[in-house]
């Protein structure tokens, strides 16, 4: 089961820089997978399943702030861009039930969601940024988890 509230820290484990960027009109939460738009400010990647570098928000503890504080719109945001191999604590869509194991791309606003296999098998379709490192149930209408993040690595 996925680590309950509060969570202390999105990076688990990289060596990548901390970066920032003024957010756009659209609050952020740490955990949530960013994209860098044409104004080089950063909003919830917004492509489902499509392709993204793995630039997650992480906590601004330099100000005191947990992974629970949200960023405003026009708040600079601390991200890292993580690496292959580097372990990352990623939210998850509200209705998933993912699994160790399981292959996660992005749902399109800045959550992740299980990769859809194809019949004949392979993930064609989808861009795999993480794969899950725990059980993180989101399937009750309740939301399952306390907190909707589950730890994963970066693929």
């Amino acid at each position: 089961m996925a680590v309950t509230n509060p969570h202390t820290t999105v990076s688990i484990m990289s060596s990548a820089p901390r970066k920032e960027r003024t957010a756009t009109a659209v609050a952020i939460l740490p955990g949530s997978m960013l994209t860098v738009d044409s104004a080089q400010k950063v909003l919830a990647h917004d492509l489902g399943g499509g392709p993204g570098g793995a630039l997650f928000a992480i906590e601004n503890d330099s100000r005191g702030q947990e992974v629970t504080d949200t960023y405003l719109a026009g708040d600079q945001v601390q991200y890292r861009a993580f690496q292959k191999g580097d372990e990352v604590l990623c939210r998850i869509k509200d209705g998933e039930s993912i699994v160790a194991g399981d292959w996660l791309v992005s749902n399109g606003d800045g959550t992740m969601k299980e990769a859809t296999a194809t019949s004949a098998g392979g993930y064609p379709n989808e861009h795999i940024i993480l794969q899950a490192l725990e059980v993180c149930d989101m399937s009750s209408s309740a939301g399952g988890d306390d907190d909707g993040y589950c730890w994963a690595e970066v693929v």
